[in-house]
C-alpha cells in the first residue's frame, strides 16, 4: 500500500470513529508524515539498525532523524522479541479447544500445569 493511501485509511478510519478515543487518532495522524512513514519501514525492516545509516539512506540530517525515531517510538512504536523455537529445534503448534462457558481460563491452567515441560503459552480467545 503506497504512503498516501496509508495516510488515507487512517484518516478515514478517524473519519467513522464518531468521536471515540478521537484525541488518539488525532494524535496518531499528527506523527505520521512522509518522512515518518519511511523511518517506520526502515526501523520494521530492522528493528536493530542504528540511525546513521537510516539517515543516510533517507537523506536526512541524523538528529532530525534521531528526534522522529524517539517520538515514534515512545508512541506508536513497540520492540518485541520472539523466541525462535524452530532453529532450536522445537515445533510449534496450535490447538483449538472448546471448553464450557467460564472455564477458559481454568482449562488453560491447567493445560500449563500439566504440559509445563512442552507448553510455553497458553491464550484464550473468546468468539
Amino acid at each position: 500500500m503506497s504512503r498516501n493511501k496509508t495516510r488515507r485509511a487512517v484518516e478515514a478510519s478517524a473519519v467513522t470513529n464518531n468521536g471515540i478515543n478521537d484525541f488518539k487518532v488525532k494524535g496518531f495522524l499528527t506523527l505520521i508524515d512522509d518522512i515518518n512513514l519511511k523511518i517506520i519501514e526502515e526501523i520494521v525492516k530492522n528493528p536493530n539498525a542504528s540511525s546513521m545509516p537510516i539517515a543516510t539512506k533517507l537523506q536526512m540530517p541524523l538528529s532530525s532523524l534521531q528526534r522522529r525515531r524517539t517520538k515514534l517510538e515512545k508512541s506508536v512504536l513497540t520492540k518485541a522479541y520472539h523466541v525462535n523455537l524452530k532453529t532450536s529445534g522445537g515445533k510449534v503448534g496450535d490447538t483449538i479447544i472448546n471448553v464450557d462457558k467460564g472455564r477458559s481460563r481454568e482449562v488453560a491452567g491447567s493445560i500449563l500445569k500439566k504440559f509445563k515441560s512442552n507448553v510455553m503459552n497458553v491464550s484464550t480467545r473468546i468468539n
